[in-house]
């Protein structure tokens, strides 16, 4: 067996990534919006929302999706160029780029599915940083926390129950849409381990939020943590269960979360306890 360190190297990756640049961009984001944060009832939607859209992925034409789907992504690449450069003009310069890889990637130029899979999961490394960064300042902390619930209950029942959530997984796949990670197990170029954007975005909020809250280190650490937990899972997945497939990982992103983030969680209410006394 051979150990996949792709698959933890590229998460953590993301995740330090969406730390660093988390701050500056939710500047930017309050200048534009000012205090205005997403409520509980906002919350809940856009979890029935994704819950929703894995369903429709599933049913819809192909081409529809892609529509959908490069209007939405050049939608959000044009608002956070525009964030960072306030010029309306450079801001439209990333999604036409966008627009154009596809088309030659999926269309024109090659079938290489090697190449489609490296330039695709650039572009979905992309997705997820401008997603965590632009929607994370907009999250209260209780907000999230009701949030990463509500998703992870939606993820467990689309994997185990109605089996949607792998139906949409392939469909996106198929697509080349940048909605997966798709990382090869070394040595092997045609074994493949796919990872969720959702589960990065959640890895990538909670994280940037462990940051504000604690600190720089806290947020490294909790992403860390995250990262080896999927490295062990997939070891034991392996080494001991082939016949497992699919898993919900937003349950491995709030266990290396958990592991990551109690230590600060358990200091914090060793001081409060002193304050009292």
């Amino acid at each position: 067996m051979e150990v996949n360190f792709l698959l933890p190297i590229s998460l953590f990756t993301m995740i330090a990534l969406s730390i660093l640049i988390y701050k500056r961009v939710a500047e930017k984001t309050k200048e534009l919006l000012g205090d205005k944060k997403i409520g509980l009832r906002e919350a809940i939607s856009i979890v029935i929302f994704i819950s929703v859209l894995v369903i429709i992925i599933g049913l819809i034409p192909g081409y529809a999706i892609q529509i959908l789907f490069i209007a939405a992504f050049s939608y959000i690449l044009f608002i956070f160029t525009y964030l960072l450069s306030k010029r309306a003009i450079a801001s439209a310069i990333p999604p036409a780029i966008y627009v154009t890889v596809f088309l030659l990637l999926n269309y024109l130029i090659t079938t290489n599915a090697l190449i489609i899979i490296l330039v695709t999961n650039l572009f979905s490394a992309l997705f997820a940083i401008i997603a965590i960064t632009l929607l994370g300042p907009l999250f209260s902390w209780r907000v999230l926390m009701l949030f990463a619930a509500l998703l992870t209950a939606m993820d467990i029942i689309h994997v185990f129950i109605t089996g949607y959530m792998v139906e949409a997984a392939h469909r996106v796949i198929g697509l080349g849409l940048p909605l997966m990670l798709l990382l090869p197990r070394p040595p092997s170029l045609t074994e493949l381990t796919a990872l969720g954007l959702g589960d990065v975005f959640l890895s990538g909020l909670l994280s940037a939020h462990t940051t504000s809250k604690y600190s720089l280190k806290a947020g490294l650490l909790t992403a860390a943590s995250i990262s080896m937990i999927f490295l062990a899972f997939d070891i034991i997945v392996y080494k001991f269960t082939w016949q497992v497939k699919t898993f919900p990982a937003t349950l491995l992103v709030l266990l290396g979360w958990l592991l990551g983030i109690s230590p600060y969680i358990l200091k914090s209410e060793g001081n409060i306890t002193k304050l009292r006394h």
